[in-house]
């Protein structure tokens, strides 16, 4: 996961990892919370869900079965620009409000 996050950041200079975290359970909170968006993994799409946020499949050559998370607000541009390079599918939906 670590390799497909070091990917997107890559591709998009003004992209910055503000947080990184190995404790898995910190993720949805600081997310919640307004930190920003996050990779996470399959297994927690459905909380991720349940907790009123915004799913989206990532695009990634890698094999790896990743959601990207954000709350249902307007992202800033660096959020924006990070969906776009990771999910542009998703990018244009959040666009289009």
């Amino acid at each position: 996961m670590r390799r497909v996050a070091d990917q997107a950041i890559a591709a998009n200079r003004s992209t910055i990892a503000v947080v990184e975290t190995e404790h898995r359970e910190a993720v949805l909170p600081m997310v919640l919370n307004g930190t920003g968006i996050a990779i996470m993994a399959e297994a927690w799409r459905a909380l991720a869900r349940e907790a009123g946020l915004v799913v989206h499949d990532l695009v990634t050559d890698e094999r790896l079965e990743a959601s990207i998370v954000h709350r249902d607000v307007d992202l800033s541009p660096a959020a924006r620009a990070f969906l776009l390079v990771a999910a542009p599918a998703a990018a244009t939906h959040q666009a289009g409000g």
